[in-house]
């Protein structure tokens, strides 16, 4: 069909002299189109002075009245009121188009299919000038975003001016907004905003939409899915909202959050310009005040001046908010394909934790909270634990259920353990010893204790047994590192040179009886 517009345009051209080809090229209409509109306009015998002051719809009757006439065995769409329906928490033109069928229906009438439906409500929209806070739905998202504005904050002591960033996240449908002030633009400190704006607002949006910050998106192509950090991906399901990277370079579709950045700058930046903060916290109460203001002064133009973004958010969108989780999110630090020792124990910084024995030999993820350590396997979390301190070594935390009776399967137990020891020596045996008695679960002395019984491999046993005496003397329980260090040090060649001139001074000089035979015979 030939649009409305084209029918003037067309012949405008066709008037200076603008062939097909051009109009398709440099004006982007079909040929198809406008050969059709040129073809009516001779049988009309009319040109482009006789109808260029003709409106747009009695035109396109003079023109193509078939059209019109069969336009009316559609049923028309009410686009006025789908505007207003979209407002609404879970509408979408999916449902209204199959709401405007049932209409046509009942009426005897056609119905549009729905892609001319949405066409049609999209060209209704920028006809009428629509702008984008109407067709916000209250609670359905917020945008977040870094603003190129920095603060300062400035040391106490030096004097020294520290740059202090700013997160804005705004609510598109009411404008009610957060800010906070950070000393770096990290992942984590990424995050953690964004769990402080939830907390702020009380509630979860079903959707973030975020720009393509590195911290939190990996790749957003043009065709494809969007790829998010590992983080940020967990953030989102622990708060079941989806985010949604606004496409590269387009603004406008995180509209709110770049306009409130601008007012941000006035508000907060510009009104504590003269202001001196000495930590953090001081810029985040100044923050908070400001921002209190903001939130609360009625809008100058929209809702006639007499509400204000806290009212229209506290009055009518907090309720459309899902609930927050139980407990908050707690960014970690992962660390992937760390393997089960044969004790079902995974070790992190000298300390071992405990998963379920099936789990033995196999590679598993282990995420590192404040004070959390968390393990998975191919993403299924299986069990955590509290985390040891810095200072605290060679900890177990071990849950009796992550063990089994007895080991099916597994070479090494207590008694073979032992026994290897044994045939090493004394010492060796009494390293062993130590080790088990300082775990309060046997199967915890496992792997202490074959990786020293394992080193004995590459050296003679009497090396072995000085280096295990040696480190008995200095140590009460010692291990691995202990034993290998003594081995690979001067100590042991000391050891050994040692040893053996006690052996010669307690064999002393020895003579045999041939040589008392020998001296009787030269007396006489």
């Amino acid at each position: 069909m030939a649009k409305i517009i084209e029918i003037k345009k067309v012949l405008e051209l066709n008037s200076n002299s603008i062939s097909q080809n051009s109009m398709e090229k440099n004006f982007h209409i079909s040929k198809r189109s406008s050969r059709k509109i040129l073809l009516r306009a001779k049988e009309l015998n009319v040109s482009y002075e006789d109808v260029k002051d003709i409106a747009y719809d009695e035109l396109f009757m003079i023109f193509f009245p078939e059209i019109e006439d069969r336009q009316k065995l559609y049923g028309k769409p009410d686009y006025e009121k789908c505007q207003k329906e979209l407002v609404k928490t879970g509408v979408t033109l999916k449902l209204l188009w199959q709401e405007y069928c049932d209409v046509c229906e009942s009426k005897g009438l056609m119905h549009f299919w729905y892609g001319k439906f949405c066409k049609d409500y999209h060209e209704y929209v920028g006809i009428n000038n629509v702008t984008n806070h109407l067709i916000h739905k209250p609670g359905q998202k917020i945008e977040v975003d870094w603003s190129g504005k920095t603060m300062r904050i400035t040391d106490e002591i030096t004097g020294t001016k520290y740059k202090a960033y700013l997160f804005v996240a705004t609510l598109p449908y009411s404008q009610y907004s957060y800010v906070e002030a950070t000393l770096n633009m990290k992942q984590s400190t990424w995050i953690n905003c964004n769990v402080n704006m939830f907390n702020f607002i009380g509630g979860v949006t079903r959707t973030v939409v975020c720009d393509n910050l590195k911290t939190g998106v990996i790749k957003h192509p043009k065709e494809g899915d969007i790829i998010l950090n590992k983080q940020y991906e967990e953030f989102s399901n622990h708060y079941c909202t989806a985010i949604m990277p606004a496409p590269v370079k387009t603004p406008k579709k995180k509209a709110s959050v770049e306009g409130t950045v601008g007012k941000v700058a006035t508000k907060v930046i510009a009104e504590l310009r003269n202001e001196e903060f000495y930590s953090i916290n001081a810029l985040n109460a100044a923050i908070s005040k400001k921002l209190s203001e903001f939130n609360n002064k009625k809008f100058q133009k929209k809702y006639d001046g007499k509400y204000s973004r806290s009212e229209v958010f506290n009055g009518y969108e907090k309720e459309y908010l899902n609930l927050l989780p139980f407990m908050a999110y707690e960014y970690g630090e992962w660390i992937l394909h760390r393997k089960v020792g044969l004790n079902a124990h995974i070790q992190y910084k000298k300390n071992f934790y405990s998963c379920n024995y099936k789990y033995i030999g196999k590679n598993v993820d282990i995420k590192i909270t404040k004070n959390l350590l968390k393990i998975f396997f191919k993403n299924t979390h299986l069990v955590s634990h509290p985390l040891f301190a810095e200072y605290q070594t060679y900890q177990y935390s071990t849950r009796k259920q992550d063990l089994p009776d007895y080991f099916n399967g597994i070479e090494w137990n207590y008694d073979n353990i032992i026994e290897w020891a044994n045939r090493i020596g004394p010492y060796t045996l009494k390293v062993v010893a130590a080790i088990f008695s300082s775990v309060k679960v046997r199967e915890q002395g496992y792997n202490p204790s074959l990786s020293i019984l394992r080193l004995s491999k590459k050296h003679t046993k009497q090396e072995f047994e000085l280096a295990c005496e040696y480190a008995l003397n200095k140590l009460s329980s010692p291990r691995y590192k202990d034993i290998k260090a003594v081995l690979h040090s001067q100590v042991i060649n000391t050891l050994i040179n040692k040893t053996e001139e006690d052996d010669d001074q307690k064999r002393g000089i020895m003579r045999g009886a041939d040589y008392f035979k020998r001296k009787t015979s030269e007396i006489k």
